[in-house]
Formats: C-alpha cells, sequence, structure tokens
C-alpha cells in the first residue's frame, strides 16, 4: 500500500494520541523512533508536541521513518526547524524480511481480522505494491538497524509501530527491549502477531489496549523500566 497519496492523519485528537502524550510529556525518554511517519500531521505532531511540553528537555532524538517519498518531503518540510527531528525516507526492515504472498494468504484464511472486508486478491496485491514500490524507488532499506549502529542506540527508549501492512511483526522482532512499544492496528496483520508476542513476554506489561478504536490499539512498558506517572 505503499505509495505518494498523502492520507489524513488518525493518530490525532483521539484516545491513542492522548496515551502517547501522557509517556512521552512525562518520561525522559531520549531515543524515540516512529515508523511510519506519514506526512508527520498526525502521530508526529503529537509526538513533537509532547516533547516540547516537558518540563526538562535532556538530549532527545526522534527518528522518523516513512518510505513513501511524497510523504517524506512533506514530513521532512514540516519540521525542517526542529534539530531533534531525524526524517528517513526509508523502509524499517529488509526487502526480504517482507512475508511471502503465501504467508499472507494462510493469516486471511486462518486468523478472522478487520483484514478480511477486503478480498484476499488485494491483499496480495497492496503486499507487491508495497515492495515494488521500494524496488522502483530506489528507498533504503533496513533502516532501524541502520540507526541503532549510527546513533549508537542498543535499546530504543519508546517506539511506534505503524508502518507497512505487513512489517510489524519484524519491526518489533529489531526494536524489543525498548521502554514503550505503542503498536496501532492490531486487528489487522499489521501488528496482530506484535500485540500477541508482548502480551505473552513476561519482561513487558500492557498499559493499554483499545479494540474499538480503528483496527485497535496497545502500549506496553518494559518491566525494569519505572514510568513516572503524572
Amino acid at each position: 500500500m505503499t505509495n505518494n497519496n498523502i492520507i489524513p492523519p488518525e493518530i490525532y485528537n483521539d484516545e491513542f494520541s492522548e496515551d502517547l502524550i501522557k509517556i512521552i510529556k512525562n518520561n525522559d525518554l531520549n531515543h524515540i523512533l516512529e515508523i511510519g511517519s506519514s506526512n508527520g500531521e498526525g502521530s508526529t505532531t503529537v509526538i513533537v508536541k509532547a516533547i516540547l511540553n516537558r518540563s526538562f528537555f535532556s538530549d532527545v532524538n526522534l527518528f522518523c521513518l516513512e518510505a513513501s517519498v511524497e510523504r517524506f518531503k512533506s514530513l521532512k518540510k514540516r519540521f525542517q526547524d526542529f534539530s531533534f527531528v531525524k526524517c528517513f525516507n526509508s523502509s524499517s526492515i529488509k526487502l526480504e524480511e517482507f512475508p511471502s504472498d503465501e504467508k499472507i494468504k494462510n493469516f486471511y484464511k486462518n486468523i478472522k481480522t478487520n483484514l478480511n472486508k477486503f478480498s484476499e486478491q488485494t491483499i496480495i496485491s497492496w503486499l507487491n505494491d508495497d515492495k515494488n514500490y521500494i524496488i522502483q524507488n530506489n528507498i533504503k532499506t533496513n533502516e532501524i538497524e541502520n540507526i541503532k549502529k549510527n546513533s549508537k542506540i542498543q535499546n530504543f527508549d519508546f517506539v511506534l509501530i505503524d508502518g507497512s501492512e505487513f512489517t510489524g511483526e519484524v519491526e518489533l522482532s529489531k526494536v524489543i527491549g525498548s521502554k514503550f512499544i505503542a503498536l496501532d492496528d492490531i486487528k489487522t496483520y499489521k501488528n496482530y502477531f506484535s500485540h500477541k508476542t508482548l502480551m505473552e513476554n513476561k519482561d513487558y506489561s500492557v498499559l493499554k489496549i483499545n479494540t474499538r478504536l480503528r483496527n485497535g490499539y496497545s502500549i506496553f512498558k518494559l518491566n525494569e523500566y519505572f514510568e513516572i506517572d503524572e
């Protein structure tokens, strides 16, 4: 589904955005990763405002990933005056780490989610469109690992996974260990398995689950991190 269409913001002025603001505003989180920033009107704006409204301002970096060329251009322009916002026109994972057609077909047939509102053929076309877009536009890949290496980050402090419909599971494997992990679209393929994995992970506690807002979201906290609750 990666393309150059500018889409309306979703995580903005809603319950999910309010939860993000509370966590980011009240905790000393320096390495923040947002996967799927779009043009920056939604969750990116929410995160930036939360950072700016802290009573303290530490050495924070917000890493924003967006694979769409046109959305990235708008994103970069929107935050060009904010030095702590680092924008990347990249795919979060390697091309070969995308799921196969067969894996998506098996998911579609065996696990009923909101994706079943669409035909199997449509879902597979989205998958192939995403991969073809990366190839045809020469989009950089594996950016999560690149950021960690170049910025010498072992674990992020906060991660929002809201990128491609087909990359959430692999993305989680690359950011596990982060203090906070927020997942959008837990009732579709995007973060169905990520949500399930974190629910079963004894190192994490669930802070919030809402399956009624759009395609559902959830937020998890690493147990060893003591959240500041204000």
